[in-house]
Protein backbone atom coordinates (compact mmCIF):
# COMPACT_ATOMS: atom_id res chain seq x y z
CA UNK A 1 0.00 0.00 0.00
CA UNK A 2 1.34 3.82 -0.70
CA UNK A 3 0.10 7.12 -0.31
CA UNK A 4 -1.05 8.11 -3.37
CA UNK A 5 -4.04 5.11 -2.86
CA UNK A 6 -5.57 7.71 -0.60
CA UNK A 7 -5.86 10.62 -2.58
CA UNK A 8 -5.52 11.63 -6.25
CA UNK A 9 -4.63 14.61 -8.44
CA UNK A 10 -7.66 16.88 -7.98
CA UNK A 11 -6.69 16.85 -4.12
CA UNK A 12 -3.27 17.93 -4.68
CA UNK A 13 -2.06 21.89 -4.83
CA UNK A 14 1.51 22.06 -6.06
CA UNK A 15 1.29 26.18 -5.40
CA UNK A 16 -0.92 27.02 -1.89
CA UNK A 17 -2.05 29.92 -2.57
CA UNK A 18 -2.33 30.52 1.69
CA UNK A 19 0.48 31.93 3.74
CA UNK A 20 -0.90 31.01 7.25
CA UNK A 21 -1.63 27.67 8.21
CA UNK A 22 -5.85 28.36 9.18
CA UNK A 23 -5.76 29.33 5.64
CA UNK A 24 -3.72 26.33 3.70
CA UNK A 25 -5.29 24.07 6.38
CA UNK A 26 -8.87 25.53 4.75
CA UNK A 27 -7.72 25.44 0.48
CA UNK A 28 -6.94 21.98 1.87
CA UNK A 29 -10.02 21.40 3.21
CA UNK A 30 -11.87 22.72 -0.16
CA UNK A 31 -10.33 20.10 -2.23
CA UNK A 32 -11.39 17.55 -0.20
CA UNK A 33 -14.73 18.69 0.08
CA UNK A 34 -16.42 16.52 -2.97
CA UNK A 35 -14.00 13.13 -2.06
CA UNK A 36 -13.51 12.80 1.39
CA UNK A 37 -15.77 14.76 3.46
CA UNK A 38 -19.66 15.44 3.12
CA UNK A 39 -19.72 19.10 4.90
CA UNK A 40 -16.44 20.87 4.31
CA UNK A 41 -17.32 23.77 6.92
CA UNK A 42 -17.96 20.73 9.77
CA UNK A 43 -14.75 19.40 8.67
CA UNK A 44 -12.41 22.34 8.71
CA UNK A 45 -13.97 23.10 12.60
CA UNK A 46 -12.85 19.03 13.75
CA UNK A 47 -9.44 20.00 12.48
CA UNK A 48 -9.18 23.17 14.25
CA UNK A 49 -10.55 21.36 17.04
CA UNK A 50 -7.90 18.85 17.06
CA UNK A 51 -5.36 21.27 16.47
CA UNK A 52 -6.56 23.14 20.05
CA UNK A 53 -6.53 19.53 21.24
CA UNK A 54 -3.31 17.61 20.19
CA UNK A 55 -1.60 20.02 17.89
CA UNK A 56 -0.75 18.79 14.32
CA UNK A 57 2.75 17.27 13.23
CA UNK A 58 5.52 18.75 11.73
CA UNK A 59 8.82 17.27 10.86
CA UNK A 60 11.41 18.21 8.87
CA UNK A 61 9.79 20.86 6.29
CA UNK A 62 6.02 18.40 6.38
CA UNK A 63 3.06 19.75 8.33
CA UNK A 64 0.55 16.83 8.95
CA UNK A 65 -3.05 18.06 10.04
CA UNK A 66 -6.05 15.74 10.42
CA UNK A 67 -9.64 16.07 11.52
CA UNK A 68 -11.97 13.16 12.91
CA UNK A 69 -15.25 13.52 11.90
CA UNK A 70 -18.72 12.09 11.08
CA UNK A 71 -18.85 13.74 7.83
CA UNK A 72 -15.78 11.84 7.08
CA UNK A 73 -16.34 9.24 4.46
CA UNK A 74 -13.22 7.64 3.77
CA UNK A 75 -9.72 8.13 4.88
CA UNK A 76 -8.21 10.41 2.30
CA UNK A 77 -5.20 13.14 2.18
CA UNK A 78 -4.91 16.54 0.36
CA UNK A 79 -1.64 17.57 -0.25
CA UNK A 80 -0.29 21.27 -0.97
CA UNK A 81 3.25 22.83 -1.66
CA UNK A 82 4.83 26.26 -0.94
CA UNK A 83 8.01 27.38 -2.27
CA UNK A 84 7.98 30.18 0.69
CA UNK A 85 7.51 27.78 3.46
CA UNK A 86 4.42 28.23 5.75
CA UNK A 87 5.15 29.32 9.27
CA UNK A 88 3.80 26.33 11.61
CA UNK A 89 3.41 27.45 15.54
CA UNK A 90 4.66 24.12 16.57
CA UNK A 91 7.81 24.74 15.41
CA UNK A 92 8.13 28.82 14.26
CA UNK A 93 11.61 29.26 13.67
CA UNK A 94 11.23 26.72 10.54
CA UNK A 95 8.53 26.59 8.03
CA UNK A 96 6.64 23.95 5.98
CA UNK A 97 6.80 23.45 1.98
CA UNK A 98 4.80 20.53 2.14
CA UNK A 99 1.11 20.15 4.18
CA UNK A 100 -1.18 17.25 4.30
CA UNK A 101 -4.35 17.13 5.81
CA UNK A 102 -6.42 14.30 6.75
CA UNK A 103 -10.01 13.17 6.68
CA UNK A 104 -10.51 10.14 9.33
CA UNK A 105 -13.83 8.76 9.90
CA UNK A 106 -14.38 7.96 13.03
CA UNK A 107 -13.54 3.60 12.34
CA UNK A 108 -10.31 4.55 11.02
CA UNK A 109 -7.95 5.66 13.60
CA UNK A 110 -5.52 2.85 12.92
CA UNK A 111 -5.07 3.44 9.56
CA UNK A 112 -4.52 7.17 10.34
CA UNK A 113 -1.67 5.96 12.42
CA UNK A 114 0.03 4.01 9.41
CA UNK A 115 -0.16 7.38 7.10
CA UNK A 116 0.98 9.72 9.69
CA UNK A 117 4.61 6.99 10.10
CA UNK A 118 4.16 7.23 6.49
CA UNK A 119 4.42 10.85 5.55
CA UNK A 120 7.48 10.91 8.84
CA UNK A 121 9.15 8.79 6.62
CA UNK A 122 8.24 10.96 4.08
CA UNK A 123 9.69 13.86 5.47
CA UNK A 124 13.39 11.57 6.26
CA UNK A 125 13.75 10.26 3.47
CA UNK A 126 15.60 14.00 1.77
CA UNK A 127 15.73 12.58 -1.69
CA UNK A 128 11.21 11.57 -2.28
CA UNK A 129 11.12 15.31 0.02
CA UNK A 130 12.92 16.98 -2.66
CA UNK A 131 11.09 15.00 -5.36
CA UNK A 132 7.82 16.45 -4.14
CA UNK A 133 8.57 20.09 -2.79
CA UNK A 134 10.29 20.96 -6.68
CA UNK A 135 6.98 19.24 -8.18
CA UNK A 136 5.17 21.55 -10.74
CA UNK A 137 1.93 19.32 -11.32
CA UNK A 138 -0.86 17.46 -9.11
CA UNK A 139 0.43 14.59 -11.61
CA UNK A 140 4.06 14.34 -10.61
CA UNK A 141 3.31 14.66 -6.79
CA UNK A 142 1.00 11.81 -7.23
CA UNK A 143 3.68 9.45 -8.81
CA UNK A 144 6.03 10.61 -6.04
CA UNK A 145 3.56 9.94 -3.46
CA UNK A 146 3.05 6.52 -4.99
CA UNK A 147 7.06 5.75 -3.90
CA UNK A 148 5.81 6.11 -0.31
CA UNK A 149 4.80 2.98 1.52
CA UNK A 150 2.01 2.53 4.29
CA UNK A 151 2.57 -0.41 6.21
CA UNK A 152 -0.83 -0.72 8.39
CA UNK A 153 -0.16 -3.77 10.64
CA UNK A 154 3.28 -3.19 11.33
CA UNK A 155 1.97 0.58 12.35
CA UNK A 156 -1.19 -1.24 14.24
CA UNK A 157 0.45 -3.51 16.27
CA UNK A 158 3.37 -1.29 17.09
CA UNK A 159 0.47 1.14 18.76
CA UNK A 160 -1.58 -1.86 20.31
CA UNK A 161 1.70 -3.44 22.16
CA UNK A 162 2.79 0.15 23.57
CA UNK A 163 -0.93 0.53 24.85
CA UNK A 164 -0.27 -2.73 27.42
Amino acid sequence: MTLDQFTEPKLLIPVLRGVTKVRVIAELVVRLRDDGISDAKEFYGAVLQEERDSGSIAVRGIGFARGRSPVARKLAIAVGLSAVGIPWPKDAENKVHAVFVATIPLDQEQNCIAIEAAVMSLANDEMAYRALITCQRPEEMHSVLRSVHVIPSAYSNQRANRAV
